[in-house]
């Protein structure tokens, strides 16, 4: 789950720290610098998103360029699965 705030995602939940947008061959690349816990409280890591728009209604996300996975929005009619 990603919000303006927030990101919920494998490095636990995360309080959204800021944002940055760099020019890219398709598009803005974005970048969320966050603080996350994990499964324990007192153990806070600062953990990086890249958010790459693709299109119709791709996205790809990962800590790293290497690592980014393809995601696709459900269409509104339909729930999630």
């Amino acid at each position: 789950m990603l919000s303006a705030t927030s990101y919920a995602g494998p490095a636990g939940s995360c309080v959204i720290d800021y944002v940055m947008e760099v020019p890219g061959r398709g598009g803005a690349i974005y970048s969320a610098r966050m603080h996350c816990s994990g499964s324990q409280p007192e153990a806070k890591t600062i953990a990086n998103l890249i958010i790459r728009p693709g299109n119709d209604g791709q996205i790809s996300l990962g800590p790293t360029f290497e690592s980014l996975v393809a995601h696709r929005r459900c269409p509104a009619a339909e729930p999630p699965k």
